[in-house]
């Protein structure tokens, strides 16, 4: 499993706020009586997150977490 960065984690966890809030917070698979039901994480700890890592940009930038290797894109101007 790779490791992602801040900035890919962000991603993530608003890709999957978004699956909440457009109805898919749970389904089922199968039968009613002998499919399963999956429920996707809270919405509320998905918004803790999306917090969390939204200060940890601001505060280190898009680094990996446990890597001192960044994401920043630093500007070139060429003339």
């Amino acid at each position: 499993m790779a490791l992602l960065s801040y900035g890919q984690q962000l991603e993530e966890v608003q890709a999957a706020i978004s699956a909440i809030q457009s109805g898919s917070q749970e389904y089922q698979l199968g039968s009613a009586s002998g499919g399963r039901r999956l429920r996707r994480a809270d919405l509320d700890a998905l918004h803790e997150r999306e917090q969390w890592l939204t200060d940890k940009l601001e505060s280190v930038g898009d680094i990996i977490p446990g890597s001192t290797i960044t994401r920043q894109v630093t500007p070139v101007g060429f003339k």
